[in-house]
């Protein structure tokens, strides 16, 4: 069996998802191959695909005249042309969204298409996420609420509100292909599953996963002393901060007791002033690479995700796979993963909250880092292969 996978890139959230679950494949017998339109690995299985920049760039400034973002692009049109996508017996498509990569619209119908949800950007008109301050992506986009501030909101402003227009080309675009649909988590699956946009379209879940350790090769977890070691992968912060700095930084300010936060990526250059308490010691490591992220996770006590609105993230996967438990608000397909036997789930935008789950990480640490290793056991590479082999034979044989 072959099978190509066509995301954006292989290095943020989405692209580290459709990387690992290539290389599963790969480790277990699949043909499988990942085109990207900005590589940064140093796989040969992972290949490079954006001509016409400037072109497509060009392109796509013209559409947005007419509310018509993204829908062609030149480099799309040589991407389904090409003998790689071709030869494949599934297209399994990823983030192609916002990059002049290519559109469901651009499709040919021929082929089979399996399309994984990372975000909601499949099922909406234009948002990757609706923070739940709209549903109109279930009957149909219109009169879009979120627009006028998309960059707020962390994707491009249309200069036309045509969101129903967007809206609409995607689901004939669907109607047209063989083609099912795999959310990470429940979450997005029941969104998807309650959109007309994909009426008719079988939708699975089959979560992300991350590399299989075993436990001997952990390192072996005392009762904390001195203070608990925090840990926050960060990213400029915005006035919506969908990761939720300022409300990890508030529950960080309201601990009684010493405290050190440590945080990987990037972020802001007056980010230290959020913190005012001064039992908080900052350590700012910036962006880092999967090796060095590997020993941040084994050498912190809590890893703290407060997300606003999130899928199934990588990195609780992987703060799980080195016995580091989670706290995290309870939203999203995050829920389906933390819970008191492996982390703590603060009610929504609850700063106390929050930090009472630092606090009962700090009481329970021992035994929420076996839970968190147990959980981990759930999301390895041959469970996501036996899952995705399972609905590539049923889209072959539908």
């Amino acid at each position: 069996m072959k099978v190509l996978h066509i995301t954006a890139t292989d290095a943020n959230g989405a692209g580290i998802a459709a990387l690992r679950i290539v290389e599963a494949q790969r480790q277990n017998g699949i043909d499988a191959n990942l085109l990207v339109r900005d590589k940064s690995s140093s796989h040969d299985y992972v290949l490079e695909f954006y001509k016409f920049k400037y072109i497509d760039y060009a392109l796509n400034l013209f559409l947005k005249l007419f509310g018509l973002d993204y829908i062609y692009s030149l480099n799309g049109l040589f991407i389904t042309r090409s003998r790689i996508f071709k030869t494949a017996d599934i297209i399994h498509i990823h983030n192609i969204h916002h990059v002049r990569l290519l559109h469901p619209l651009m499709l040919p119908r021929k082929k089979r298409y399996l399309y994984t949800l990372h975000d909601m950007w499949a099922i909406t008109g234009n948002c990757n996420y609706n923070y739940d301050l709209c549903d109109r992506y279930r009957n149909g986009c219109f009169d879009c609420p979120m627009n006028k501030d998309a960059k707020k909101w962390g994707f491009p402003k249309m200069f036309v509100d045509n969101v129903k227009g967007q809206w609409v080309l995607k689901r004939n675009a669907y109607s047209k292909l063989k083609i099912f649909f795999v959310s990470p988590s429940e979450w997005l699956a029941g969104r998807a599953r309650n959109s007309d946009i994909i009426k008719g379209k079988q939708v699975y879940v089959i979560p992300n996963c991350y590399e299989d350790i075993s436990a001997e090769f952990l390192p072996k977890r005392t009762a904390i002393v001195g203070p608990i070691k925090i840990l926050f992968i960060g990213q400029k912060i915005r006035d919506n901060d969908r990761k939720g700095f300022y409300f990890m930084a508030k529950a960080l300010n309201s601990l009684p007791f010493q405290h050190e936060i440590h945080i990987v990526g990037k972020m802001n250059d007056d980010f230290e002033k959020y913190f005012t308490n001064p039992l908080t010691k900052i350590s700012f490591h910036g962006p880092v690479d999967e090796n060095k992220m590997k020993l941040h996770y084994q050498n912190c006590h809590v890893f703290v995700l407060p997300s606003l609105q999130d899928n199934l993230p990588n990195t609780i996967l992987e703060s799980m796979c080195y016995a580091t438990p989670v706290v995290a608000f309870n939203v999203g397909g995050i829920n389906e993963i933390v819970n008191s036997s492996n982390g703590y789930l603060a009610r929504y935008k609850d700063v106390d909250d929050l930090a009472n789950g630092i606090r009962f990480v700090n009481d329970r640490f021992l035994e929420t880092s076996d839970g968190a290793f147990e959980t981990s056991l759930n999301f390895t590479y041959k469970k996501n292969f036996i899952s995705h082999v399972k609905c590539y034979n049923q889209l072959l044989n539908s």
